[in-house]
């Protein structure tokens, strides 16, 4: 037997334990970019005045709003997207 086939043996548990934490914060994560990207594609769709043109401040203002919205989104339990993704990755790690 290779050295390269040998692998440490936690107990189940642990394993699951540990990837479900690792498949929340990844979860997380991914709810809190796809929020961002919502609402940057929002803002994007409504048509800019001539009346407050906040030039390349205000976007790089605009954007990093709406990256801290999204995050708190996400950890407010936003959209539920993370609950599903959570629950799928759960679903098929203990069917392994």
């Amino acid at each position: 037997m290779k050295i390269e086939q040998l692998q440490l043996r936690q107990p189940q548990d642990l394993n699951v334990k540990k990837d479900i934490k690792e498949y929340e914060k990844a979860a997380k994560e991914f709810e809190a970019f796809f929020a961002y990207y919502l609402l940057k594609t929002m803002r994007e769709s409504v048509p800019k005045s001539g009346l407050l043109n906040p030039g390349a401040g205000g976007d790089m203002y605009d954007s990093m709003m709406d990256e801290k919205v999204a995050e708190s989104i996400a950890s407010n339990g936003g959209l539920g997207l993370s609950q599903l993704l959570i629950k799928q990755m759960t679903k098929i790690q203990t069917e392994k």
